[in-house]
């Protein structure tokens, strides 16, 4: 075989600083654009987003030749607190947490995964952030 080929699917979760619910309503829908515009900048396919005031969710296909996961976090997060920051000027200086969790999907899990991730606000009316991580990381270690 002379050329490499792999592909993985990922649910990415990360929060505010201090899981502030700091994002509001009126610039989620351009935040998310904008983090899927970094994304697919990367060469990576873009599937999904969703999240609340204090934590955004992704779902992305990496493929052969993508970056490191560490290295496009650290992109997305970083460009994405730039935009805030000059979306929402002197009001409040946003910062994401440090870290992230991510969790591979399986192919037949995709759609699944995306629904989730699209109701986010839906599922954050019966579950706290902390919660919802909990659940993540003992569905996906099971898996």
């Amino acid at each position: 075989m002379s050329q490499s080929y792999g592909c993985a699917f990922l649910h990415i979760v990360w929060t505010t600083k201090r899981r502030i619910p700091c994002i509001p309503d009126s610039i989620k829908k351009r935040l998310y654009e904008y983090i899927g515009q970094l994304a697919q900048t990367e060469g990576l396919s873009f599937l999904a987003i969703g999240g609340t005031s204090n934590h955004v969710h992704i779902l992305i296909k990496m493929q052969s030749g993508a970056r490191a996961i560490s290295d496009f976090m650290r992109m997305i997060k970083s460009g994405s607190s730039k935009f805030l920051n000059e979306v929402m000027g002197e009001m409040f200086e946003f910062r994401w947490q440090r870290g992230y969790s991510f969790f591979s999907v399986s192919a037949s899990a995709v759609n699944k995964a995306r629904i989730y991730i699209y109701r986010q606000e839906e599922h954050h009316e019966k579950y706290t952030l902390e919660d919802e991580l909990e659940i993540l990381g003992e569905k996906y270690e099971k898996n």
